[in-house]
């Protein structure tokens, strides 16, 4: 069986010191990949190997690698290229496919074609700087144009599908003032199972640690689970994640939080935020004086797992 999107209209370089690697993000329902295909045109005249890449979203674990051929064997016009995985990998959770090439300069290089709208639900286009791959950049507009074949190993697990991952700075929640904090979001139509924060605990703060989902519109509460106590908490910033009891389906501008109602100005607790703007439509956002206050420009560091849709 194939898994595809074949249409393309335009194109971009990539090559090691502009922008190295150019692809689709997609989630693959527990299939072992047998075959990966790009739409590729070489510039010139481009050397070095070219990778065939897939990548966990959340974390860019690599979870297969595999070189295509030399930028020098491409042809000077758009064709596919076809690549049979030599260890084909059983892939249940949501990835990153890409196509990697690191020599090269703006004179010599490839281009990796894609559709300059959006034609294929649940996906879209990336591209990632030369030095920070964990800030891949996205566009929810775009398509990269993709192949690959594979076998249907069983039922779908959950995986990771929305999230935030990029941080650069850490922010105080759960004292006197600031009860929530966490992102302003949309959630389109999944089902949520898991939600998560990197957070972490200052002084000897005690009572619960809650994760929860609110309604934009009513502030009404959709769901939410106690994590533990404070002070079950690390001394430095981690991973934390709760597994909703009833997941909600939710299809809604939403808020995602972490909440801690009992520190003061020495026990309270945490997060790890972004003070730049990475994600469209999306931002982070504080509980403050009974009231939610948007805070522009910065961004929480979280994520969720969700059901997978149906695929072909």
């Amino acid at each position: 069986m194939i898994e595809q999107q074949t249409q393309y209209n335009a194109s971009r370089w990539i090559y090691g010191a502009l922008r190295p690697r150019v692809g689709q993000r997609l989630a693959i329902p527990n299939r072992k990949i047998l075959k990966l295909s790009f739409v590729l045109e070489r510039i010139n005249n481009p050397v070095g190997d070219i990778d065939y890449v897939i990548a966990r979203t959340f974390d860019n674990v690599e979870l297969y690698r595999q070189t295509l051929c030399d930028a020098s064997e491409i042809a000077a016009g758009a064709n596919w290229y076809e690549l049979e995985l030599t260890v084909p990998p059983t892939i249940n959770d949501e990835v990153t496919i890409y196509v990697e090439y690191l020599d090269g300069d703006g004179a010599n290089n490839i281009e990796v074609y894609h559709q300059d709208t959006n034609v294929k639900a649940m996906e879209n286009y990336r591209s990632a700087h030369p030095v920070e791959i964990s800030c891949w950049q996205g566009s929810e507009d775009l398509d990269c144009a993709y192949k690959y074949e594979y076998l249907t190993m069983g039922a779908p697990a959950v995986v990771y599908s929305i999230e935030q991952l990029c941080q650069n700075h850490g922010t105080f929640f759960g004292d006197a003032n600031v009860k929530r904090l966490g992102q302003r979001l949309t959630i389109p139509n999944r089902r949520v199972t898991h939600l998560g924060f990197w957070i972490w605990k200052l002084g000897a703060p005690t009572g619960d640690i809650t994760f929860g989902i609110r309604r934009v519109s009513d502030d009404g509460l959709i769901c939410s689970k106690v994590w533990g106590d404070a002070s079950a908490l690390q001394v430095a910033a981690a991973y934390e994640e709760v597994e909703f009891d009833t997941p909600p389906t939710i299809n809604e501008e939403v808020r995602v939080y972490a909440e801690f109602l009992n520190g003061n100005g020495v026990d309270r607790t945490a997060i790890r935020e972004l003070t730049t703007n990475v994600k469209a439509n999306e931002y982070k956002t504080r509980y403050q004086a009974g009231a939610w206050w948007p805070t522009a420009g910065y961004e929480c560091t979280y994520r969720m797992k969700n059901l997978l849709p149906k695929t072909s």
